[in-house]
């Protein structure tokens, strides 16, 4: 998925200042983009406008070059894959949660596993992958969950990833290989993402920097 930003305008009603006015943009399709700038410059936000979470005043976003307003939004969200901090695990087996009711192959889902290196880890719950999770996965190491959450976007081959600080409590080595995967040319999607960890600019093909 390409996307293109033309004079976006965005402001919440309680607060005096525009986040942005005018802001415009150009994704080639297949991009690995991270989004930087300081706290309070609307890096979240402008995730969150990609996503469709907030209507804009003014501009147009284009996807493909056609207006997101033009697109069902059904059929777009399917191919479209977002981590963000609210995402959510919810009260069924780790399977269930990586997999959402679509039809995955045990292939698909084996190839998922091996890449996060979750295996190891269903290997020592009592009904391994089957294992039911609390709501929330309240027991679960952070990390084990944001690796749950990875699996669940990714594995749906989404044309567009919209993630923020996806890694955050993954160790270092395995955040690297991970971050090596999702940035690989060779995977067909669309990246964006808003993190800290330097190594996503390392294996970015664009950066967008936000200003306050």
């Amino acid at each position: 998925i390409s996307l293109e930003a033309i004079d976006l305008q965005f402001g919440f009603p309680d607060e005096k200042k525009r986040i942005f006015t005018d802001f415009s943009f150009k994704i080639p399709a297949n991009g690995k983009v991270v989004i930087s700038g300081e706290s309070g410059s609307g890096k979240t936000l402008l995730l969150q406008l990609i996503a469709g979470i907030h209507t804009l005043e003014k501009g147009e976003l284009y996807l493909n070059d056609i207006p997101f307003a033009n697109y069902h939004r059904d059929k777009l969200y399917k191919k479209i894959g977002v981590a963000f901090p609210t995402n959510q695990l919810f009260e069924a087996t780790f399977k269930e949660n990586i997999t959402m009711g679509r039809k995955i192959s045990a292939k698909e889902l084996t190839t998922i596993i091996n890449i996060l290196r979750l295996g190891n880890y269903f290997a020592h719950q009592p009904q391994g992958i089957n294992t039911i999770l609390d709501s929330g996965g309240r027991r679960l190491p952070r990390a084990i969950i944001q690796k749950l959450l990875i699996a669940r976007i990714i594995i749906g081959k989404p044309k567009l990833l919209l993630m923020e600080d996806p890694l955050q409590f993954v160790e270092v080595s395995e955040k690297k290989r991970i971050i090596d995967y999702i940035m690989d040319k060779k995977r067909g999607w669309t990246v964006i993402i808003v993190a800290d960890y330097t190594y996503w600019k390392e294996k970015c093909t664009q950066t967008i920097e936000l200003t306050k």
